[in-house]
């Protein structure tokens, strides 16, 4: 592990032939010198490659690592396949033109409005939500919300941490119809290269947002207090018309 002055700290891993099994229940993250791939491995022997189906891993990995059932057992978790999206997913307030990126990505163009494209959920206390996205050329203001019932641009109480197309990831918060930030960082994903969002709250109202490239070491954004009762959570899209953004998995672990 190594910690730079002003800087979050860094563990730098060194490409090489995989390790010997670990103990059991125990997993090893390496870097394959043969392919140059991120993997891990378990007791048994087996050896997973994280960065298989694209830079984060594929909707197995996310599965095996965020196991969830769809709304009902208090947690949801989607993956967008076809021209649909699956289960009680609504868009809500502006309704975007959607556009469907390969097999199983979501992608909105949301018109130079705000769009909301949200699973019904209403955790009382402590839960998160994580998603998986790309940047295309202009996109700006995408990433995670959790929202209240409200469907007027004007009266929505909710919490956003997205990327705001000009360098930073953002924490906000939206109410009384306008936004007020909570935090920020200067950092921008490189264009078609998914990342991760991870929003998440704490026995009470204390929100803390988090980046990461590989769903396993998470960068804190930031954090702070909002009183919200939620109802909903997913995603947001705006900024600039014909702008689009993608995301091919949400989950909502309460």
């Amino acid at each position: 592990m190594k910690v730079d002055a002003n800087a979050f700290p860094k563990l730098i891993l060194t490409e090489g032939s995989a390790p010997a099994s670990p103990s059991s229940g125990d997993q090893l993250v390496f870097i394959d010198s043969s392919d140059h791939h991120f993997k891990r491995k378990n007791s048994s022997g087996t050896v997973v490659d994280i960065e298989a189906g694209g830079g984060g891993g594929s909707a197995q990995e996310h599965n095996e690592i965020a196991a969830a059932v769809l709304v009902g057992g208090g947690a949801y978790t989607d993956h967008f396949t076809g021209s649909a999206l699956g289960g009680a997913w609504a868009q809500e307030v502006n309704t975007p033109t959607t556009v469907v990126v390969g097999n199983s990505v979501y992608a909105a163009d949301p018109n130079n409005v705000p769009c909301y494209t949200v699973q019904a959920h209403a955790p009382a206390g402590a839960f998160r939500i994580e998603g998986r996205f790309q940047l295309a050329l202009g996109t700006s203001d995408i990433g995670l919300v959790a929202k209240d019932t409200r469907t007027s641009e004007s009266a929505i109480e909710m919490i956003v941490c997205d990327y705001d197309g000009g360098g930073n990831l953002r924490l906000l918060k939206h109410s009384g119809g306008s936004y007020t930030s909570i935090g920020s960082l200067a950092h921008t994903p490189p264009l078609g290269v998914w990342f991760y969002l991870r929003l998440e709250r704490g026995a009470s109202n204390d929100w803390t947002s988090f980046y990461s490239y590989d769903r396993a070491f998470w960068h804190p954004i930031a954090s702070g207090s909002f009183t919200l009762t939620v109802a909903k959570s997913g995603i947001r899209n705006g900024g600039a018309a014909g702008a689009v953004g993608s995301c091919d998995f949400v989950d909502c672990v309460s």
